[in-house]
């Protein structure tokens, strides 16, 4: 009898304990998604790698993501840990997702993705949760914490310089809606959700003063609203699709441009100058030009919000957010730019003509997701409709 109460008593004792440290999360409303990675924020390198590994053991570590850059062997090499990536396009990755969030099925611990307005969605829905190191919130400019974005990708219009005999044709960004430069070889806009994005962030007021200032200057008059142009940033695009020549291919663009005849335009992921002649080509960005001169997307890495190891999609982040990390994600290419501003562009991707990242800054917008997310339904429907009467 006295044995039978005495493992009555310690059963009770382990209950007790285990419920305690239960309600002690549920007490400051967390989920164990949301503890983990709140006692994560705190832990060094070294801290985050013991609790990854006490977590993970022998099983897998999922992520998804739209890049097949992401090099997961070296992670695995330098951690131990086992992991597996599964590479959608963006639309199939949000899809594929939301499905299993809403449905409350486990498929990966982290998503490293494109789209601010998708993200945008997923936030504001609690299918996803936001991890940055202390470590790294004093040195990654606050912009780029919530949700946290690792890289930027850049986008540029460009032209054929004629191997440098034409100097300073385009110097004003409302030249793309001229139509006297129709034939710009670049992507449908629908096709191209980032670019969306883009132009939904050109609506702010600072960069709505510099299309202003770009256009009176190119026009010798101030901009005026009218029923079919509520924003200086609505008419430039309207102006780019009708004066747009429409290619899928990224290196299809690229390779038209360097091909075409001089003062041919083009607009493509930088990334693009890892190959080919640069010498003929000049970049909008880098040449003074007034107003937007290209774009940049965001590449955002967020914990799922029912991930079975937390712990160990920080770890990764953590990584992500390294020079070694990056390094292993994306090489030494030109076209993206870690959101660490001690991680700077490599040897190689300087040599074919590359800057930092603050020079892209000057003339690029970016992407707010709460912003973008806020407006996209309405001018998505705006942009379609004018793809729809391009001529």
């Amino acid at each position: 009898m006295k044995k039978l109460l005495m493992t009555l008593l310690i059963v009770t004792l382990v209950f007790t304990c285990f419920a305690n440290g239960a309600n002690e999360n549920k007490g400051k409303g967390l989920t164990a998604v949301q503890a983990a990675l709140k006692e994560a924020e705190s832990m060094t390198w070294d801290e985050l790698l013991a609790k990854a590994k006490e977590e993970i053991g022998n099983n897998e570590f999922n992520i998804y993501a739209v890049s097949t850059r992401l090099d997961v062997d070296t992670f695995t090499q330098k951690t131990g840990i086992k992991t597996k990536t599964t590479v959608f396009g963006t639309a199939d990755l949000y899809t594929k997702y939301t499905t299993e969030a809403e449905a409350g099925v486990y498929g990966a611990d982290l998503l490293v993705t494109l789209d601010a307005y998708e993200m945008g969605n997923l936030m504001e829905e609690g299918f996803v949760e936001n991890f940055v190191p202390n470590e790294f919130k004093t040195i990654l400019p606050e912009e780029e914490q919530m949700p946290l974005n690792i890289q930027y990708v850049s986008f540029a219009f460009f032209y054929n310089n004629d191997h440098g005999n034409l100097k300073n044709y385009v110097t004003n960004m409302w030249q793309f809606a001229d139509p006297k430069y129709k034939g710009i070889i670049m992507q449908n806009p629908l096709t191209n959700t980032a670019f969306i994005n883009n132009i939904i962030e050109m609506t702010k007021p600072e960069w709505e003063a510099k299309i202003k200032k770009a256009y009176k200057d190119y026009y010798g008059k101030e901009w005026a609203a009218s029923e079919k142009f509520s924003a200086p940033a609505y008419e430039w695009v309207y102006g780019l699709i009708q004066n747009g020549v429409f290619e899928a291919k990224g290196g299809t663009i690229y390779n038209n441009t360097i091909s075409g005849k001089p003062g041919t335009i083009g607009m493509v992921a930088f990334s693009k100058w890892r190959d080919g002649d640069i010498s003929t080509l000049t970049v909008c960005p880098f040449d003074s030009i007034n107003g937007v001169g290209g774009t940049l997307s965001k590449t955002f890495a967020v914990t799922s919000a029912n991930a079975k190891y937390p712990y160990t999609s920080a770890l990764f982040i953590y990584y992500l957010l390294t020079e070694e990390g990056y390094a292993a994600y994306y090489g030494g290419d030109p076209g993206g730019y870690s959101s660490n501003p001690n991680v700077v562009p490599s040897s190689t991707a300087l040599a074919r003509g590359d800057k930092p990242i603050d020079v892209w800054k000057i003339s690029s917008p970016g992407e707010d997701p709460a912003y973008v997310a806020a407006h996209y339904n309405e001018f998505y429907t705006q942009i379609a409709q004018w793809v729809a009467e391009k001529k």
